[in-house]
């Protein structure tokens, strides 16, 4: 049994630490694969807010403009969504990434140390004071490596969220590369590697220094075609979701 998850415990998100365990020892012996638990919490934590909602998988779905499929493996944690696809179903549920954040935490192992791979949030080094010290801010690990650090902006109110990205070489914000829109605007600041953004029919090279500045309604995605990994100040307001675009229009997005 995973540490701090006996089977009495309080449900989290309407399934206990038996039935999360349960769903853990099963994927583990049928696969072979070391299951994280945070991407469990993370699915759990949606399929909440889906049902809160009143929504099926189809209707989210066709909302955010991907596939049944997918969003049931996010739900059952069998899959990580990217950064694109987890914004826009989260505003969609009228949730927040800091939702997200809050949901990973409650998984057994973010009260222990965490294999490689696992979304658990590293601890600040002094609770309530003004410094947060460099490692101690949650992160989520997304689809190919991409990495979400949250930055302490509730302090601020306003519905604002920053980040820290990392996009290693070939990833990108979206899955497929595929354009997302949402109400808004965004801010990003790059101070390592490069990006491409793609905003409406228009790409952008974006260096060390630059900052670009739009209205999320626009569709847009971030690609890393560089050879480094590409590290990324990211500020954006709360809004609601409008989904994805495909990134061929030709193409209807999966």
């Amino acid at each position: 049994m995973p540490a701090g998850c006996g089977r009495q415990a309080p449900a989290r998100d309407g399934y206990s630490c038996a039935v999360l365990f349960d769903r853990l020892q099963y994927r583990r012996r049928m696969t072979g694969a070391e299951v994280s638990e945070p991407d469990i919490m993370l699915g759990a934590r949606l399929r909440a807010g889906r049902r809160n909602k009143g929504l099926t998988l189809r209707q989210l779905a066709s909302r955010v403009g991907v596939s049944p499929q997918l969003l049931s493996q996010i739900e059952n944690g069998k899959t990580v969504p990217s950064v694109g696809t987890l914004k826009v179903v989260v505003t969609e549920l009228e949730l927040s990434m800091d939702d997200m954040f809050r949901a990973i935490e409650s998984a057994p192992s973010a009260r222990r140390s965490a294999a490689p791979g696992n979304r658990v949030p590293k601890k600040t080094e002094e609770p309530g004071g003004p410094v947060f010290r460099a490692g101690s801010f949650a992160e989520l690990r997304m689809t190919g490596g991409v990495v979400l650090s949250q930055l302490p902006t509730g302090i601020l109110g306003g519905g604002i969220e920053s980040f820290v990205v990392t996009l290693p070489p070939g990833t990108a914000s979206s899955t497929d590369g595929s354009l997302i829109r949402h109400g808004g605007t965004e801010l990003c600041f790059i101070y390592e590697g490069t990006l491409t953004l793609k905003l409406g029919f228009q790409s952008y090279e974006l260096k060390v220094g630059d900052v670009a500045a739009f209205e999320s309604s626009v569709p847009h995605v971030y690609l890393n075609d560089g050879d480094v990994p590409a590290k990324a100040w990211w500020q954006q307001t709360e809004a609601l979701s409008y989904g994805h675009w495909p990134a061929d229009e030709s193409q209807q997005q999966a």
